[in-house]
């Protein structure tokens, strides 16, 4: 509970949209900033990125999301890696066609001021402020939340 506290209303500054790879290894420009909502993935340097990134979930949720909204949804996904060419394998054989950020040196966690190495998801609304924060691929709960902010055009307070 001291976690969705401390992180709820955050502001997160994310990756340059010139900085984002295509299997995670083709650079691309991702323009995810006219994007309403953001569904951002972090996953540390420490953790086994093909366990905590499970590319068919991930797929599968950015469908259910696509087909629920009359707009898209900016999924930002930042991975540590310890072996870049892993991912490179993991996201061509699932043909996941979303760009990921490829961070090896912790520049995300640096600019966000996150001190641990854990994962972390988050919703984030348009000002890039944390809305909701869990995984909606390991929980339905969450998922349900997720969808019912973006199906409800959410914005966040920001008084």
């Amino acid at each position: 509970m001291e976690y969705v506290k401390g992180w709820h209303g955050k502001k997160i500054s994310l990756p340059s949209e010139s900085d984002f790879l295509l299997f995670g290894r083709d650079s691309v420009v991702y323009d995810y900033s006219s994007f309403p909502y953001k569904i951002v993935l972090v996953i540390g340097k420490e953790q086994c990125i093909s366990c905590k990134f499970d590319v068919a979930k991930w797929q599968e949720l950015i469908q259910q999301v696509d087909s629920i909204t009359s707009f898209k949804v900016g999924f930002v996904f930042v991975l540590e890696p310890i072996y870049q060419h892993d991912v490179y394998v993991m996201l061509r054989s699932h043909q996941f066609m979303t760009p990921v950020f490829i961070d090896t040196n912790n520049t995300f966690r640096s600019m966000n001021k996150i001190s641990d190495n854990d994962s972390h998801v988050w919703l984030l609304d348009s000002n890039n402020r944390i809305i909701y924060i869990g995984d909606p691929t390991v929980n339905q709960k969450i998922n349900k939340e997720y969808m019912e902010l973006v199906r409800t055009n959410y914005l966040f307070n920001d008084k």
